[in-house]
């Protein structure tokens, strides 16, 4: 399924998303699930954005095979979500210093967003 996906511009991005804590990735998510032609209802949007890690891969996927279609595509996917979901759950799941990284989500958010621009200028 080929869709255009939501972006922003990369400074943008990582302010947005560092001052509100990410916040915000919630809404870039909705953004992209509102654009990916899912014929949900509005509340099932907003469960899914405010869940976004659980429910964004089928997005990253389509965005990696839209921009490449080899063996690299799914790697790539898997990859971005898997760094996202340990960005967003390690303040609330980890002790020390390391839980700060859940601040720092802008990161593989960044990597995402990067690849949603790329599939969009390959259509």
């Amino acid at each position: 399924m080929n869709i255009t996906f939501y972006t922003e511009a990369s400074g943008k991005l990582v302010i947005y998303s560092f001052f509100s804590a990410g916040v915000y990735n919630m809404y870039y998510f909705y953004k992209n699930f509102l654009q990916s032609n899912d014929n949900s209802s509005q509340l099932v949007l907003i469960v899914k954005s405010v869940l976004y890690p659980f429910f964004c891969f089928g997005l990253i996927n389509n965005a990696s095979r839209n921009y490449k279609s080899n063996s690299w595509s799914k790697l790539i996917a898997v990859f971005l979500w898997v760094s996202l979901f340990i960005f967003v759950f390690a303040g609330g799941l980890t002790q020390g210093s390391i839980k700060y990284l859940a601040l720092a989500t802008f990161i593989p958010l960044s990597g995402i967003n990067l690849l949603f621009k790329k599939a969009n200028s390959r259509m």
